[in-house]
């Protein structure tokens, strides 16, 4: 997880989202990081999608210690970018889902070894997963909170976070 606060708006801040039909209960979202966040994620359930709601009201907050059961974002890594690429290809397989018109493979496994490099470039970059928090990430957090300082913010006047002694 990175720390450096300060490049993106939606920095270490609280996010709700809510279910696209609007009808289903608010969930908030823990930015844990300073990096970008996507408008739309699956809905906790899995069966829609939800989108970023009331930006005015996210809250800003470097300190937030997440609770298990969370969801929160953080970067993605090699490994859970091969686990979603899978996934996804594995489903629009099944699905016969034409995402990628004009082109076709043989196996499933083509698809995704061809699909899986161009995704890949997106690990390091800052690329955004949610995940739900569990007492190991909770521990990590609340070890983070003791390393992070206070200094005036970018973007508002609220105040950003960075670490201590580097």
């Amino acid at each position: 997880m990175s720390y450096n606060a300060g490049n993106h708006p939606e920095a270490f801040c609280l996010m709700q989202y809510q279910c696209e039909d609007g009808k289903g209960p608010i969930e908030w979202i823990w930015n844990s990081r300073d990096g970008v966040t996507p408008f739309t994620v699956r809905s906790p359930d899995g069966d829609g999608l939800s989108q970023h709601i009331d930006w005015g009201c996210d809250v800003y907050a470097p300190h937030y210690v997440p609770s298990i059961g969370q969801r929160v974002f953080v970067d993605l890594t090699d490994a859970r970018c091969r686990e979603l690429t899978d996934a996804r290809c594995r489903y629009m397989w099944a699905r016969h889902t034409d995402y990628f018109p004009g082109r076709s493979w043989a196996t499933v496994d083509e698809m995704i070894a061809e699909i899986l490099p161009t995704e890949l470039e997106s690990v390091g970059k800052g690329a955004p997963d949610v995940v739900v928090c569990d007492e190991r990430m909770q521990a990590e957090f609340v070890a983070r909170r003791a390393t992070l300082v206070m200094r005036p913010r970018r973007y508002g006047g609220q105040r950003q976070a960075t670490r201590r002694n580097g």
